[in-house]
């Protein structure tokens, strides 16, 4: 899907390990892998601490073996999307997230009352078409771990996300008005439902899912069928 073009974090600036976040030279080098008609951007093995990241079509974001991405805890690292989510794309096709690396939310613990209005999603997806998540490993997401809205033909396989059990609100996975997708061969524990279909845009309900061969834990719903539908 990625063709033959390479795009290395490293060479536009990323160090991993460093206390200042990354996600500027991320950015750099995803945009670049657009603007060439698409490919692969590497993260190699390290810790990255990262901000909102808008990915685009014809993208595969390839998390090496010790990478790590953390999701910042600070609102400003994410003023530039229209909500709070590391990774975020809309009206584009042909994106793949693969490990063997892992994303880590840095959410853990209970969620203090009242709810604070600043909640991170791991990643959102909007009106987005041949998607791919496979092999890769998320953990501690602060609000919803993987949520799809409006996409068609997605693809979550042999994903790991090991959310905290008492960090409510942070779901599984999400297919949210959308169609032809497959969640297969998966472990989630979750701090909420850990695959939960809705439609929160009515004129698109939710068609086609399969979801199999997943291990499931949580304290709420490990499969269920509407909340906003």
């Amino acid at each position: 899907m990625a063709g033959e073009r390479d795009f290395c974090v490293t060479d536009f600036g990323a160090r991993g390990g460093g206390p200042a976040p990354e996600h500027p030279a991320f950015q750099r080098a995803i945009d670049a892998c657009v603007r060439a008609g698409g490919g692969r951007v590497r993260v190699p093995a390290g810790r990255y601490l990262c901000g909102g990241l808008t990915l685009g079509s014809g993208l595969e974001l390839r998390l090496e073996a010790g990478a790590v991405i953390r999701a910042s805890t600070r609102v400003e690292d994410y003023a530039h999307l229209p909500l709070p989510v590391l990774f975020y794309a809309r009206d584009s096709e042909r994106i793949t997230l693969r490990g063997p690396g892992r994303v880590d939310g840095q959410a853990t613990g209970q969620v203090p009352w009242p709810r604070p209005k600043f909640r991170r999603r791991t990643l959102y997806f909007d009106s987005c078409r041949s998607v791919r998540v496979e092999e890769a490993a998320f953990e501690n997401s602060d609000s919803w771990t993987l949520h799809f809205f409006r996409c068609e033909r997605v693809e979550v396989r042999k994903v790991e996300i090991l959310n905290d059990p008492e960090h409510i609100n942070s779901d599984g996975i999400d297919p949210d008005s959308s169609r032809d997708v497959i969640i297969s061969d998966c472990h989630i524990r979750a701090g909420d439902d850990c695959v939960v279909l809705k439609s929160n845009s009515p004129e698109h309900p939710c068609e086609n899912i399969v979801v199999t061969g997943c291990r499931l834990e949580t304290t709420c719903s490990a499969l269920k069928l509407g909340t906003e539908s």
